[in-house]
C-alpha cells in the first residue's frame, strides 16, 4: 500500500479519539464545578481549594505507579478498568452528599486520571500505522483540545 493510502482512520483510533474527547469533557466539565459543590456540602474555602487541587495532586503523585501498569498490563482491560473506576468516582459524587465522601471519590478520580491520558495516548499510538504516527497523534491531541476548551463553558452553563 503506497503511504499516500494509509490512513489513519481505523476502528480502534476512531474508538480512542471518541473516548478521549468523552474524557476531556467529563472532566473539564466537573473541575470548574468542583469548588460550587464543595461550599453546596458545607465546605469551607480551605477545603474546597484542597479538593479543587487534591485530584491534580495526586493524579501527579500516582504517575510513577501508573506509567509502568500501563506497559505491564493489558491495555484493553486496564482501559476498561481505568473508565470504571472513573465512572465509580462520578457516581460517588452524586450519590454521597458529605464532604468526608467528596474527598474520597476526589482521591479515586485523581487515580483515575493519572492513568488515562497516557494510556489513550499509547492506545492509540498502538491504533496506528507508523507513517501516519505524527499525524494521527496530532489529531489525537486536537480531539482532546477541543473537549478541554468546549466543557468548562459547558460547566458555567450548568452552574448558572
Amino acid at each position: 500500500m503506497t503511504e499516500s493510502k494509509i490512513t489513519i482512520w481505523n476502528r480502534n483510533f476512531i474508538c480512542v479519539l471518541l473516548a478521549n474527547f468523552g474524557l476531556c469533557m467529563g472532566h473539564y466539565t466537573v473541575n470548574p464545578l468542583v469548588a460550587a459543590y464543595a461550599q453546596f456540602l458545607g465546605a469551607g474555602a480551605g477545603v474546597m481549594g484542597l479538593l479543587s487541587g487534591m485530584f491534580f495532586g495526586v493524579a501527579l503523585a500516582m504517575r510513577p505507579v501508573s506509567g509502568p501498569m500501563i506497559t505491564k498490563i493489558d491495555k484493553r482491560r486496564l482501559t476498561v478498568m481505568v473508565f470504571a473506576l472513573g465512572a465509580l468516582a462520578c457516581l460517588g459524587y452524586a450519590a454521597f452528599q458529605s464532604v468526608g465522601m467528596f474527598v474520597l471519590f476526589r482521591f479515586i478520580n485523581g487515580v483515575q486520571y493519572s492513568f488515562v491520558g497516557s494510556l489513550l495516548m499509547t492506545v492509540a499510538g498502538d491504533s496506528l500505522p507508523p507513517a501516519k504516527m505524527a499525524s494521527g497523534l496530532g489529531v489525537f491531541g486536537v480531539g482532546g483540545a477541543v473537549g478541554m476548551s468546549l466543557a468548562p463553558a459547558i460547566s458555567m452553563w450548568i452552574l448558572e
